[in-house]
């Protein structure tokens, strides 16, 4: 018989004592169970068998989106179906009670023969349709002692409270979030038939294939650990003589420091003012604010930071010219006095400078030097050669200065800084004898720039003359040697190997990206190619529903077209 769909099912659920009697008198519900119903059910089996099933039953009441559940052993299962009459004003697909009205009772007896409490059939607001659930006249001749009523039906209940239905809605979406965390997904493959739009997509797998293979695994040696600045040690040593004008010059004299570090100055020309001695005298017209007129300019006891002492209040004249300037007192004569300049650069570039060179990469416990294990008299009679004589760290002034790209008597003149690079580069692989040094020179001041260009610096030798000190003092300009060492070691390692294989495994997709994209901006039917990439889900839950377990009937796919236009 057909049923309205916006009735739902109750199940009634009786013990076998309501359908075959009780040898104390009739069933509870006097008129049969039919009474029992409302003239809008009809009584059914439940999925087939004689009139219902035993087993272990589930007591449910239905009503607005809820409902009580309590468990039975041994009952008969039945259903009640509404019939299709119209539904009036409040009433629900419920038995014998109008409204919302509810029963509550005892069950006595049973197969534990404990009580539990059930639901009876009470008066509703519209009354008792079709018969009543009151006790029936066995169960009254034995009185309050007997047995009661064994039999009980779903009723309606009120609705749930809204917060409850959104906390089982909420426990409900993140059961199934979980179970749904260990699902397996794997994409959707579809073969799109276009020429253009195929070579595009090898193209670039091919282009990243080779960065890849070549740049990455072939340059950068991607599948070695590696290690950058070892620990390094240099010891240097300089030797040769040259003359200025007035004199002979020899290592003592133009190396500073002369303790042989990675960091040291050849001096090419001296500005020399000699006989210094503390006294007073003019100071230099060079410095702001020397010159004056009289005494008056001049303010004693005045110091000026870059001036050469301490002012006496007097103004003197300068020590050539016709102008004056305040008197200081301090190592007189001062700098622009009495001082002369001499080249020492005619013999400079024959100088030979000895590098030694050792590194050590921790991490591979490998150590190297840039001197070979020679007989004693090789390095006595060898100079650097790339390549015959690469383990022999000799070099000549000049070469530097030359593999630098600097012309030598300008550099000597204003003076300057060469940096010579001693590159470690090693690959672990291979056998010790392909680890070698490879030098490199260039300047490193900024010899564009006139405000900066040059490298020069003051010291003085001090004496005592006649019982008077003395000092000579000597404005150095010169060339400055700088060594760096730097490098990098590699070694296979797995780790790194399987790092890069996957990264370049996964660029590859970058050429499906693309495409994706193309098919979806620019191709003239990127709207089929959407409907097939993308499968659309339809939700057909009926929101009226409880919310129950999900199924695969919960959702299904829409079915997308034009799969024959691609």
């Amino acid at each position: 018989m057909p049923r309205e769909p916006y009735l739902p099912y109750l199940t009634l659920y009786a013990s076998p004592w309501f359908f075959r009697g009780r040898a104390a008198g009739k069933p509870a519900c006097q008129g049969g169970i039919q009474s029992c119903l409302s003239p809008y059910s009809q009584l059914l089996p439940e999925e087939g068998g004689r009139g219902g099933r035993r087993g272990r039953a589930r007591e449910e009441t239905w009503g607005g989106g809820g409902g009580a559940v309590a468990d039975h052993e041994g009952a008969w299962l039945w259903r009640a179906s509404p019939l299709p009459h119209p539904r009036p004003e409040g009433v629900v697909g419920h038995f014998g009670t109008g409204g919302t009205g509810q029963c509550a009772g005892k069950r006595r007896g049973g197969l534990a023969g404990s009580e539990r409490p059930m639901p009876q059939t009470a008066q509703g607001p519209q009354g008792l349709r079709g018969g009543s659930c009151a006790p029936g006249p066995a169960e009254r001749e034995q009185g309050p002692g007997g047995p009661g009523p064994d039999f009980f039906m779903a009723t309606c209940e009120p609705a749930a409270p809204e917060k409850e239905r959104s906390a089982r809605h909420m426990a409900k979406t993140c059961w199934n979030v979980f179970w749904g965390f260990w699902d397996y997904e794997t994409p959707k493959v579809i073969v799109v038939k276009n020429r253009n739009l195929g070579f595009i997509y090898r193209t670039v797998q091919l282009l990243i294939l080779l960065y890849f293979v070549w740049y990455v695994f072939i340059i950068q040696k991607g599948y070695q650990d590696s290690e950058t600045g070892p620990e390094s040690s240099v010891i240097t040593k300089v030797k040769g003589i040259t003359k200025s004008q007035d004199k002979v010059w020899d290592v003592e004299e133009y190396v500073k420091p002369p303790e042989g570090g990675s960091v040291f100055t050849i001096i090419t020309r001296a500005e020399i003012t000699p006989f210094q001695t503390l006294g007073t005298c003019p100071e230099s017209i060079r410095i702001r604010n020397a010159t004056c007129f009289s005494d008056n300019d001049c303010i004693a006891g005045e110091m000026d930071m870059l001036g050469n002492g301490e002012k006496t209040g007097r103004c003197v004249p300068y020590y050539h010219g016709t102008k004056k300037t305040c008197e200081v007192s301090g190592w007189c004569p001062v700098e622009d006095g009495a001082v002369h300049s001499e080249f020492l650069g005619k013999m400079a570039p024959q100088f030979t400078i000895l590098i030694k060179n050792s590194i050590h990469y921790p991490k591979f416990q490998f150590s190297k030097g840039n001197i070979r294990d020679y007989d004693d008299g090789y390095l006595k009679h060898c100079t650097f050669n790339a390549d015959t004589d690469l383990y022999c760290p000799i070099f000549k002034l000049g070469f530097i200065v030359e593999q630098a790209g600097e012309n030598f008597t300008e550099l000597a003149y204003k003076g300057g800084v060469i940096g010579v690079i001693i590159n470690w580069n090693c690959d672990l692989d291979l056998s010790e004898s392909k680890c070698n040094p490879k030098y490199s020179f260039r300047r490193l001041d900024p010899k564009h720039i006139q405000a900066s260009s040059g490298y020069n610096y003051r010291f003085a030798k001090y004496y005592n003359h006649n019982g008077t000190d003395s000092r000579t003092l000597i404005k150095a300009y010169g060339i400055r040697i700088d060594v760096i060492v730097h490098g990098q070691a590699g070694k296979f390692s797995l780790i790194p190997t399987i790092i890069n294989l996957a990264t370049a495994l996964t660029s590859i997709g970058v050429g499906s990206f693309l495409c994706d994209w193309i098919l979806l901006t620019f191709m003239n039917k990127n709207k089929v190619y959407s409907h097939r990439k993308f499968d659309k889900m339809v939700d057909t839950q009926d929101p009226r529903e409880e919310q129950g377990p999900s199924s695969p009937r919960d959702s299904i796919p829409k079915e997308p077209k034009g799969l024959s236009q691609l």
